[in-house]
Parts: structure tokens; C-alpha cells; sequence
């Protein structure tokens, strides 16, 4: 979440080939084929669908009020046992 242009996914590719890699963001490039989706609302993945979740700078992006919603989410696309990552600045 939070993609961008792709880049940390790329470099993600690269490391695990063997691994499917998704993104969204809420402002996509033109030349970009991945959904345009707001975390705060319904992301267009399936409950339990990734064993990894990685969000990028975006604390910046939303009010404090949306982040509820926002860890919400990240939560019904995450599996189980899987991992939610928040990556930002200071």
C-alpha cells in the first residue's frame, strides 16, 4: 500500500522471484497497471489474502482519524498469521 511507482516493489520482485507481488496507491502513475485504491476505504483484495503486508509513507497522506479504518484494513487482507509492515519518516 502506498506503492508509488513501484519501485520497493520491483526490488521486492527481484528478491523473491518465487513470489507474487501486488501494489496499490492512491494516486497511480498513467503508465502503471495497479489499482487506484484508498486504504481508508475497501481495498479490492479478498479477506486472508497476503502472508505480507508492506505500507509506505503515508502518515503524511491521511488524518489521524483515518487511521483506524486504515490498520482495519490492512488487517482483513492479511492472513492470520501473517505480517503488517508501516514504514515512514520521522
Amino acid at each position: 500500500v502506498g506503492c508509488g511507482v513501484g519501485l520497493w516493489m520491483k526490488d521486492m520482485a527481484l528478491e523473491f522471484p518465487l513470489t507474487e507481488v501486488h501494489g496499490v496507491d492512491l494516486v497511480v502513475p498513467t503508465r502503471r497497471r495497479r489499482p487506484r485504491a484508498d486504504i481508508t476505504q475497501c481495498l479490492p483484495f479478498a479477506d486472508n489474502t497476503f502472508d505480507y503486508c508492506h505500507i509506505q509513507l503515508v502518515l503524511w497522506g491521511y488524518q489521524l482519524n483515518a487511521f483506524p479504518n486504515l490498520l482495519d484494513e490492512m488487517i482483513r487482507v492479511t492472513k492470520k498469521d501473517g505480517w503488517i509492515e508501516f514504514v515512514d519518516m520521522d
